[in-house]
């Protein structure tokens, strides 16, 4: 791989990175202002996401 090609990949790896923090702000931002009660599990079922309404309803933190 050529010099050239790895400042590619690694300009790529870095906008990609900004992408996935901004649209993680953006969900958090939209969780946090929604009424509703979400929440979003793993293919074993376990809890991985839990809408701010869930935490303060069974008051229960998310690293627990």
């Amino acid at each position: 791989m050529s010099s050239e090609e790895l400042v590619k990949l690694r300009n790529e790896n870095a906008r990609l990175k900004e992408a996935l923090k901004d649209s993680q702000e953006f969900i958090d931002t939209v969780a946090d202002a929604a009424y509703e009660i979400f929440w979003r599990t793993d293919e074993k079922h376990r809890m991985v996401y839990m809408s701010p309404r869930v935490v303060s309803s069974v008051d229960i933190a998310m690293e627990d």
